[in-house]
């Protein structure tokens, strides 16, 4: 479990953060495309992506695609695309939640990723109060862009089919 910590935190080789953008960029090109997997391959790059935030004070990190949370019952209450715990400088800790769409119609997905991603952001404060921050991040297709919200600062990152 130490790879993500030491690669995406305490030590990033620029070998491996160009392999890293490679990817994505195939995964991104896919997705402009409407490749029959742009859902799958979005939750993909954003992925790779919450492996980059932040970027250092890192100690610990684990990223992790799709989870879910269980209800008392186990049954899934919520299903999130990826989420990040990380342990900042061996002292913070924060939980990054990212909701993706590939949907033309971001509204309505929207909506409702931010909805669940408050949720938990309340059920984290209700346990934790200030000793976790949760930072919430968003990344939609638009036209021929991917559009990543991460932690309040917007970055727009344009693609040729």
């Amino acid at each position: 479990m130490r790879w993500q910590s030491f690669h995406f935190g305490q030590h990033s080789p620029k070998t491996f953060a160009k392999l890293l953008d490679d990817a994505q960029y195939a995964l991104a090109k896919k997705v402009i495309a409407s490749a029959p997997t742009a859902n799958s391959d979005l939750e993909a790059y954003t992925l790779l992506e919450a492996l980059k935030h932040p970027a250092s004070s890192v100690s610990f990190r684990i990223a992790l695609p799709n989870l879910k949370l269980m209800k008392e019952d186990g049954r899934p209450e919520n299903e999130f695309d990826v989420v990040s715990v990380i342990l900042k400088e061996d002292k913070d800790v924060q939980v990054w939640v990212w909701g993706v769409t590939a949907e033309q119609d971001l509204t309505a997905k929207r909506n409702d990723d931010m909805a669940k991603i408050q949720k938990l952001k309340d059920l984290l404060g209700q346990h934790w109060a200030g000793d976790v921050r949760v930072c919430t991040c968003y990344v939609h297709r638009e036209g021929n862009a991917i559009c990543c919200e991460i932690d309040g600062c917007q970055t727009r990152r344009s693609f040729n089919p």
